[in-house]
């Protein structure tokens, strides 16, 4: 992508998940009403890093856009306010 000239473009959100691909209906429905903004806007939604092992370390990490609390995966104090940050315990998630 970065060699095509499209690196900015992709924005990730990572769920804190102890699976692959177990976001929830609101964290899907979050995701896609952002993506149509995007679109219609042109505003690019917030996303993760996912690429940076100090970030991904944190333990923090991917409590952002978590909405829920899942078996076997490490909780998040969870946050229903999209625009302030959640914090977590150390823990596995999963990307949408």
């Amino acid at each position: 992508m970065n060699a095509a000239g499209n690196g900015h473009r992709p924005v990730q959100r990572a769920i804190r998940s102890a699976g692959h691909c177990e976001f929830n209906g609101a964290e899907l429905a979050e995701a896609f009403t952002d993506l149509v903004k995007w679109e219609a806007t042109g505003v690019k939604p917030a996303g993760d890093d996912v690429t940076t092992p100090t970030v991904i370390a944190d333990l923090s990490c991917a409590c952002q856009f978590t909405r829920a609390t899942r078996i076997g995966g490490a909780a998040c104090q969870l946050n229903a306010n999209p625009s302030e940050p959640a914090r977590a315990g150390n823990g596995p998630w999963s990307r949408i």
